[in-house]
């Protein structure tokens, strides 16, 4: 009697406590605005966000620990090894992305990974405690690697995990961002912090994983370490769960990347047709079969880049004769495409740069959490009498990032809006260089460590042996400042790509947009795989005399930080010049609704929005641009 009594009142849900963006809840009824989404389900996901990051992050983080030890890989193998399992996990949230876009709800991906997650916990916590799966102690200068036996069930247990992962990383983005409505201008608002307090708590699971967790692997033994993290997991799925009742959904419509597909196909089918004078007379479907009712997108204006793409949303020459059925056979031909959709098409490759560029971030992260936990290892690592695990030092990176965050959000901001116009302070593309500054001189920093590192082995003749017991003669407090600058670019560009992604792309790419953020950080670990065998092959007499095999404590470590350092410079000055000439998209002021149009009027009139352009006729603000979801703020 009490589920028939919920459906009824589901049912008969009035239109004024439905929510505006036609949310459902998991039964598939139309959500009731009061009872549901907000912040009280967003915390919820919160906790999947906090125990995901956290177990992912004390695996990686320490991975070249236990590669290194206990499986007795060589340092260029190790970090290879950890960059293919952060990439392969970061690629993989692409494919989940695109299935929650497209077929199923981002809620069923989550509930299928957090299970898929569960059971590599299971495998790797027996991979570090059975005693025929552990290799013998060594400890002399070089051991023989563990078997293959060995290493391929440790590595087996990581990817099955890797793959829980990476179906949450980009599915809980998206529910929790559509907890929030984007046609109310409250919701709205609310919504814009979703991603900062996201970062928040994500950076708060790393420094939990980089304290706690690195040191029970270290110290106390990698069966409790490992343990403890499998429990921790489930007690953090286990409270998420009584927040389902609170979530809101959208319905998938279908695979985004058809959209895609068909522009490109028009375009080439209509080449040889002229281009209108007047944009305006590009086809758009009108009145109440709009985009935003087909595929949950809301219309875009005619913008002037990539030309041609235009050419799929030419009419044919007798289309005053056409009726609406017939113009409809011709979209379902794939021969007529709406303005809005070549516009979903332009933005998804204006946006590649800007993803190209930023991985490069990633590719700096990846040194501190490879070669940097090794090059700290042997340092003096004392703290009074305590002695603390190398990877723990990537704790000063993750305090900094929290630090920025609530300097930004709390002091800086206010006076940004005043002095940019903008009204996150800073625009996402500003954020994101900014990023890859800090990034670029985090390498710099690093190499001017290393030559202090490998100055000290030689003025006190010290062997490979010692440097590996950690009898280095220097304090690991010397890598802090390329800690603090990386702790910096991580939040700066992170932030600024989620929210770049979520605005930019239409709303029915929304998973798929937040796991191109993730894929990029997977492109970094690959590039980063790429510089070092290029390294290996390339530098010294190649092979074992290497930078980063013989060289690793006589100064080729140092030669590849500088490398490095050449590598993203070059990188960032190639993103300023992408920047610049950067426009963010329009929306329609006729696909907007009553509440959306008056709090973007609001917006524009309290933050003065200023839009440059090379034409002298933009130079102002009109007043139906004040109407307009105006997004299109010139770097």
């Amino acid at each position: 009697m009490g589920s028939m009594q919920i459906k009824a009142e589901e049912a008969e849900l009035p239109p004024e406590r439905r929510v505006g963006d036609g949310s459902i809840s998991l039964r598939g009824k139309p959500s009731d605005k009061s009872k549901s989404g907000t912040w009280r389900a967003a915390s919820f996901l919160y906790v999947i966000v906090f125990v995901n990051s956290l177990v992912l992050l004390a695996l990686q983080g320490n991975l070249i620990t236990y590669t290194v030890n206990i499986l007795h890989l060589d340092v260029a193998t190790a970090a290879n090894l950890t960059n293919y399992i952060a990439g392969s996990t970061m690629v993989a949230t692409i494919i989940f992305g695109f299935i929650a876009d497209a077929y199923i709800l981002p809620f069923w991906v989550i509930a299928a990974s957090c299970v898929v997650y569960g059971g590599g916990l299971i495998g790797l916590v027996l991979a570090v405690s059975l005693p025929n799966l552990i290799p013998p102690q060594c400890d002399e200068a070089v051991c023989p690697p563990a078997s293959q036996h060995i290493q391929s069930v440790f590595m087996a247990g990581l990817f099955i995990t890797g793959l829980g992962a990476a179906g949450i990383k980009p599915t809980v983005l998206s529910l929790g961002r559509q907890q929030f409505d984007y046609t109310d201008p409250v919701e709205k608002e609310k919504g814009i912090l979703f991603f900062s307090y996201y970062y928040a708590v994500f950076e708060a699971s790393l420094l939990l994983a980089t304290t706690v967790f690195f040191w029970l692997q270290t110290d106390v033994g990698f069966k409790e370490g490992y343990s403890t993290m499998a429990g921790t997991f489930y007690a953090g799925i286990i409270i998420s769960l009584f927040g389902i009742r609170y979530l809101r959904h959208q319905k998938p419509v279908g695979s985004p990347l058809t959209i895609l597909a068909k522009v490109i196909v028009a375009a080439t089918r209509n080449w040889r047709k002229p281009l209108p004078a007047d944009g305006s007379n590009l086809y758009e479907l009108e009145g109440e079969t709009s985009d935003i009712q087909l595929n949950r997108i809301r219309k875009i204006t005619h913008s002037e880049g990539l030309k041609f793409l235009d050419k799929a949303a030419v009419l044919p020459d007798d289309a005053k004769r056409l009726s609406s059925d017939q113009k409809q056979q011709l979209m379902r031909e794939w021969k007529l495409c709406t303005v809005t959709q070549v516009e979903v098409l332009k933005v998804v490759l204006l946006l590649f740069p800007n993803w190209l560029c930023s991985c490069f971030l990633y590719v700096a992260a990846a040194q501190n959490m490879t070669f940097g936990v090794q090059q700290v290892s042997g340092m003096d690592r004392h703290w009074g009498s305590f002695t603390f695990p190398p990877a723990t030092v990537m704790t000063v990176s993750i305090v900094s990032s929290l630090l920025w965050i609530a300097v930004y959000e709390y002091v800086l901001l206010r006076p940004l809006k005043k002095w940019t116009g903008h009204p996150r302070g800073l625009s996402p593309q500003v954020r994101t260089g900014l990023g890859l500054f800090f990034a670029a001189a985090t390498m710099g920093a690093s190499a001017l460590v290393e030559m202090r590192r490998v100055s000290v082995i030689r003025a006190h003749n010290i062997t490979d042996l010692q440097v590996k017991r950690g009898l280095i003669p220097m304090s690991a407090a010397w890598v802090l400042p390329e800690l603090i600058l990386m702790g910096f670019s991580h939040p700066l560009l992170g932030t600024a790509m989620l929210e770049l992604y979520h605005q930019e792309f239409p709303e029915n790419m929304v998973s798929l947009s937040m796991a191109l953020t993730f894929g990029c950080q997977a492109l970094g670990r690959f590039i980063t795989i790429g510089i070092v065998n290029a390294t290996e092959r390339f530098s010294g007499d190649g092979g074992a005399k290497s930078w980063l095999k013989s060289g690793f404590n006589t100064g080729g470590l140092a030669n590849y930080y500088w490398l490095l350092t050449v590598i993203m410079f070059v990188n960032l000055c190639v993103f300023v010049l992408y920047a610049h000439f950067y426009t963010y998209k329009n929306l329609r002021e006729d696909d907007q609704t009553e509440s959306t149009v008056k709090a973007n009027s609001d917006e524009a009139s309290e933050y003065q929005v200023k839009i440059r352009s090379d034409s002298a006729d933009d130079s102002n603000i009109d007043d139906g641009s004040k109407k307009l979801v105006r997004r299109s703020v010139q770097v």
